[in-house]
């Protein structure tokens, strides 16, 4: 099989398994789902802001104050120092009402899936910011895909990145800097792994 063609039956097969592997976690074409991302102080740390994409099209977006110092490759990535932070109130004082919104069942009493890349990560920063395990249900996609890569692929042992996705589908790159670009793409990556054709190659890259 010439090389090109081998690329797309490649990423049609992983397309397929994806596609089924979120039916199982109840997120398939036309039904509402949300997106959560975070920066963290650290790996992972403690949140420092936190942005929520809702199913009617809106976000919301916190930032907050950490008990931890913040590591300098953190900083690096996103840009954020505690200074920037001092006046944010600490992310526990808000657990409610954030728990509250993301849980929040859809029109028909439906429990709507809450989508999130790394999931472990998440937690972990989440838990340490509320001083608590955070203990609502999430769909992971970083260990989703990886199940399905390996599963085609047994040699497949590296974690996939979200960033290279576009290897499946035309995602664009998030801003790292921003919680809510890696939310916003975390949504577009779901969208097009329900709707789209399978590529070839990587697209190029555009920052949102």
């Amino acid at each position: 099989m010439p090389f090109d063609a081998l690329l797309h039956d490649q990423a049609t097969r992983r397309l397929l398994a994806y596609r089924a592997a979120l039916a199982e976690q109840g997120l398939c074409p036309g039904l509402p789902f949300r997106t959560l991302a975070v920066l963290t102080t650290d790996l992972p740390g403690e949140v420092i802001e936190l942005a929520v994409t809702l199913e009617d099209g809106t976000h919301r977006v916190q930032r907050a104050r950490p008990a931890t110092p913040m590591a300098p490759a953190a900083s690096q990535v996103h840009g954020l120092t505690l200074e920037m932070l001092q006046n944010e109130q600490p992310l526990r004082t808000r657990r409610r009402s954030l728990e509250h919104l993301l849980s929040q069942p859809d029109a028909d009493g439906q429990a709507v899936p809450l989508v999130i890349w790394a999931g472990d990560f998440t937690r972990d920063a989440l838990s340490n910011s509320f001083e608590t395990p955070f203990t609502l249900p999430l769909v992971s996609l970083q260990p989703l895909i990886q199940a399905c890569n390996v599963a085609i692929n047994p040699s497949a042992r590296s974690r996939p990145s979200l960033d290279g996705m576009n290897w499946t589908v035309p995602l664009r790159a998030p801003d790292r800097t921003l919680a809510l670009s890696v939310a916003q793409s975390t949504r577009e990556l779901v969208d097009l792994l329900l709707t789209s054709e399978a590529i070839r190659t990587a697209p190029r890259r555009t920052v949102p």
